[in-house]
């Protein structure tokens, strides 16, 4: 605890004192301490660490940020986290839902297939600060294939006081190509169809971060 007066009570104490505050035992506990301090504290003093000890500072949120392009593994790490009890927030999930359970790969014009994931994106924004301040961990299920992305989410979570972590999970073209295709022959949010023109389209705009404080998972990891 950084309190300054809890520094000034022997650390043989503390233990007593902690246990007169978890018994609702206060004023025995402000009593203690202007006895055992040195220097004497103030009362004021007293009252403060009495409240730090009754509502200890809490820990930072988690906000994790998977990166990656598509196939490389982000949704299976992220679902790891989310049962370690995360709060997973996908794009790709929503959209499936708010379609009917219908393959936007399908079923949507690119242009408003794009339109939609914005539009939940913005959603989300708002539900991850929302869980920043409920003190919840989250994971951001995304790809953050743009630099400015990443560094918008970064100052959005340090904003909110809260900790991040970039997780840039990587494959070679042959290993995510193995991949898509399998996926796209399942059925569900997470396997959205992704064709050919779009995948390239999607590997050539992703930019690979580097010195940006990321953790990086290879393919033998994913």
């Amino acid at each position: 605890m950084q309190n300054e007066l809890w520094q000034r009570i022997p650390a043989e104490v503390r233990p007593d004192v902690e246990r007169l505050v978890r018994a609702d035992r206060s004023i025995q506990a402000i009593r203690l301490m202007m006895e055992q301090a040195t220097p004497a504290p103030a009362l004021r003093e007293c009252i403060e660490l009495l409240q730090d000890l009754l509502d200890p500072p809490r820990v930072p949120s988690t906000v994790v940020l998977m990166c990656g392009p598509p196939g490389a593994g982000k949704t299976t790490h992220a679902k790891a986290l989310e049962r370690w009890g995360y709060v997973r927030l996908s794009i790709d999930e929503v959209v499936w839902e708010r379609l009917g359970g219908r393959d936007a790969g399908v079923v949507l014009p690119q242009a408003e297939w794009d339109a939609l994931k914005e539009e939940v994106r913005a959603e989300q924004r708002l539900r991850l600060v929302e869980l920043i301040r409920d003190g919840r961990d989250v994971v951001v299920d995304y790809s953050f294939w743009s630099r400015a992305a990443r560094e918008d989410y970064k100052t959005l979570v340090e904003s909110h006081g809260a900790r991040w972590q970039l997780l840039h999970l990587k494959a070679d073209r042959a290993t995510l190509e193995r991949r898509i295709a399998a996926r796209n022959l399942e059925s569900g949010p997470n396997a959205v169809t992704l064709d050919a023109a779009l995948f390239d389209r999607y590997l050539a705009n992703f930019e690979e971060p580097v010195g940006e404080g990321e953790t990086v998972i290879g393919a033998s990891e994913a």
